[in-house]
């Protein structure tokens, strides 16, 4: 049986770069975006994902497990505190993920937060567990 992974390195913003979700951080997710985590895969397999909820899967994915841990944390307690930090600006402005979206077409990340939240739920096989900005087949 091949070794599954939870998550996916990619080429994001012309650097290459792991975006992970813990299967302990979730919830936070959940919190962050006010869905279950599988109904927000299931936006994303469908077509039916809003801009936000793309920055917010590839922001939360993007942030380092210690920076993950408040958020957890909080959640557990049934507290937002991720997007009280996205709305208080916490972070001094746009985020590295936020650039890549707005001087790129957005649609084309969708694929990578799908196989984001694939790899959390699931878990990927290796070789699937890969995204590449330039592939012409993510865009289509």
């Amino acid at each position: 049986m091949t070794e599954m992974t939870g998550s996916v390195l990619a080429t994001f913003g012309g650097q290459e770069m792991r975006f992970a979700i813990a299967r302990e951080d979730l919830v936070a997710l959940e919190m962050a975006i006010g869905l279950p985590a599988y109904t927000i895969f299931t936006k994303f397999a469908g077509g039916l994902w809003s801009v936000t909820d793309l920055c917010t899967v590839l922001n939360f994915a993007a942030m380092s497990a210690s920076d993950k841990a408040p958020h957890r944390q909080t959640a557990a307690v049934g507290f937002n505190s991720y997007v009280l930090d996205r709305a208080l600006g916490r972070g001094c402005g746009p985020s590295r993920i936020d650039r890549v979206l707005l001087d790129n077409a957005p649609a084309r990340y969708a694929a990578l937060a799908l196989k984001i939240l694939e790899a959390s739920l699931f878990g990927l096989a290796p070789d699937d567990a890969v995204f590449d900005e330039n592939d012409r087949a993510v865009a289509a």
